[in-house]
């Protein structure tokens, strides 16, 4: 099992420039993959719980900034968000969630 996720991981794994930084992972997939793969696949949905948890870690680090909501409210905003723009990329979605929790900061 770890390395069937694992070798999906390493697939998926492309270096895509977005806003100025490389991001790695799940990046270039749209958010209509992102609702469909979610809803049809547990395992898939621990992928992108994962690797969200890791880039929102990541973006919490460099900003120096503690967090008081947690995954699955991550997973609920993304769910909305790529439910209303389908044809975004994942990480694009990631980026948006990122700007949230950072207006939700000041």
């Amino acid at each position: 099992m770890k390395i069937i996720i694992l070798l999906l991981i390493i697939t998926l794994s492309m270096n895509v420039n977005a806003n100025g930084f490389s991001a790695y992972g799940m990046s270039d997939l749209s958010c209509g993959k992102y609702i469909n793969d979610i809803t049809t696949d547990s395992e898939a949905k621990n992928l992108y719980s994962w690797w969200v948890a890791g880039f929102v870690s990541g973006t919490n680090l460099e900003k120096g900034r503690a967090l008081t909501t947690d995954a699955s409210a991550h997973e609920a905003w993304l769910n909305k968000y790529c439910s209303g723009h389908p044809l975004a990329t994942f990480m694009k979605a990631a980026i948006e969630l990122n700007k949230e929790l950072e207006n939700r900061r000041r």
